[in-house]
């Protein structure tokens, strides 16, 4: 993650793109033990440039990284024999899924006008929705 640009805080990568900062985080299982494999899974979400934010929320925008990246699995299994590979094949993932925020902004950035939190992508259910 950090030789597409990404800066690393804790299970939180950043970076800023133009017009928003992608976040990619790491949110590990409730049901993980200190035994193998550690399942997790990757949320992506998105700051918008000269929007404010919902009181107390960090993005505007929000999602698992398959909504993003349909051939993304829903979660993954890490072990110590797979570190490697797992983090090769999540970062084509993330690189995929942060390839197609430029076009989900199209439909979150009226939304996130109105003060609305909204998933990533956007359900084609609500984009006829009126705004209040």
């Amino acid at each position: 993650m950090k030789a597409m640009g990404f800066r690393k805080q804790g299970r939180n990568f950043s970076r800023k793109a133009e017009g928003y900062i992608e976040c990619v985080s790491i949110q590990g299982s409730s049901w993980n033990s200190g035994d193998e494999p550690w399942h997790f899974y990757v949320n992506v979400a998105v700051a918008i440039d000269g929007i404010p934010l919902r009181e107390n929320a960090k993005f505007h925008a929000g999602g698992r990284l398959e909504g993003l990246a349909p051939s993304a699995p829903p979660a993954y299994d890490l072990t110590a024999a797979n570190l490697e590979s797992l983090a090769s094949e999540i970062s084509g993932y993330v690189s995929e899924a942060c390839g197609r925020i430029p076009n989900a902004l199209r439909d979150v950035k009226p939304r996130a006008l109105q003060g609305w939190y909204s998933p990533l992508p956007v359900p084609g259910t609500w984009l006829n929705e009126k705004f209040a």
